[in-house]
């Protein structure tokens, strides 16, 4: 199974890869220049459109320690980088506190 889609002009795809014991989960991005890469984000129980979206709003950030970026690594790190947004599919939500009002943000 595939899903591939644009986000901010980057090509972005998920891949399973089902192996015997477990299925992985493959993110790859092209950046609109070109470039190829393959997220730093961990394979398991990460199939998941808005955390691709999320990576590439932190500007591709690469694991902390040994291994990849866990989707509550990169919650936690979108969360102190975006403090006012919300993630919403294809792009973040301003969150107002004065009223019940919000604007999205591509």
């Amino acid at each position: 199974m595939n899903h591939k889609w644009i986000y901010k002009g980057h090509i972005c795809e998920l891949t399973q890869d089902i192996e015997e014991d477990c299925t992985k989960i493959c993110h790859y991005v092209q950046t609109p220049n070109g470039r190829k890469m393959e997220a730093d984000i961990s394979p398991y129980n990460t199939w998941s459109q808005i955390i691709v979206e999320m990576w590439i709003d932190l500007e591709y950030p690469d694991r902390n320690g040994i291994g990849p970026l866990t989707m509550d690594d990169i919650k936690e790190m979108w969360a102190k980088k975006f403090p006012k947004y919300r993630k919403v599919q294809n792009g973040m939500e301003l969150i107002d506190d004065h009223s019940n009002n919000s604007q999205v943000k591509a």
